[in-house]
């Protein structure tokens, strides 16, 4: 639970120091990257949330590193097991927040098929 706390908080920080980045550190937006991308499809929803968050802050070529993170996750989505859709669904839903030209066909699709009809028509 502690070091869940401190990822948060480095992610945050990261998240809101991630503009400058670019130009005072380079060579450490290439080492966090997979790291960012891995806690957007696998951590916990929190840290997911904030490494879309430090993406959008840290990267000008974003739309690349969104669309390899919405790609696996679309495809991933499983009714059948409702507690590992919590982070991938928070990804989701942050990735519509910050880049919704990029994702509105596609999302569009993802809540009429999958939210609509195998997650809220199933619970009936």
């Amino acid at each position: 639970m502690e070091d869940e706390k401190v990822a948060e908080a480095a992610l945050q920080i990261f998240k809101n120091t991630g503009s400058k980045m670019e130009e005072s550190f380079p060579h450490i937006k290439s080492v966090l990257l997979p790291v960012l991308q891995a806690k957007a499809k696998r951590g916990p929803p929190r840290q997911a949330k904030y490494a879309i968050h430090c993406i959008h802050a840290m990267f000008t070529n974003r739309d690349t590193h969104f669309a390899q993170i919405f790609e696996p996750l679309h495809k991933g989505l499983d009714p059948g097991n409702l507690e590992q859709l919590i982070t991938p669904l928070t990804t989701l839903g942050h990735l519509a927040l910050l880049a919704p030209e990029q994702f509105a066909a596609p999302l569009k699709s993802l809540v009429a098929n999958f939210i609509v009809k195998d997650l809220l028509m199933n619970d009936r």
